[in-house]
């Protein structure tokens, strides 16, 4: 159970704060703060089998940039960060589901000038 343990206090102390917001830096007066979206999971287990005891556990951790928060004096604002590839996969999802319905479409139309 030690080591399952060490693991959870390890992947804990990996997703901190730190890791969310990352360190901020300054230029020309303008502060930086850049925001990113981190999340994990983890899991183990043990068991016998044929062949003997064993057991396994492991995490995983994925991190995706939001934003930055921009401090300009006493200004504060949010910039957020645009993903090309979640604009692009919607689009491709919308436009084949168009195709998809287009002949349906056409028929009620049809239907509707008869």
């Amino acid at each position: 159970m030690t080591q399952v343990q060490d693991i959870l206090d390890k992947a804990r102390e990996t997703v901190s704060v730190r890791e969310v917001y990352g360190e901020p830096y300054e230029r020309n007066g303008v502060t930086i703060i850049p925001v990113a979206r981190v999340m994990g999971a983890g899991g183990g287990g043990s068991g016998t089998g044929g062949e003997g005891e064993g057991s396994g556990h492991g995490y995983a951790l994925k991190s995706e940039p939001v934003g930055v928060y921009v401090i300009k004096g006493d200004q504060v604002s949010f910039q957020p960060a645009v993903n090309l590839d979640k604009i692009l996969g919607g689009a491709f999802f919308v436009s084949i589901a168009g195709i998809l319905g287009l002949p349906r479409i056409i028929k009620q139309v049809r239907k509707l000038f008869r």
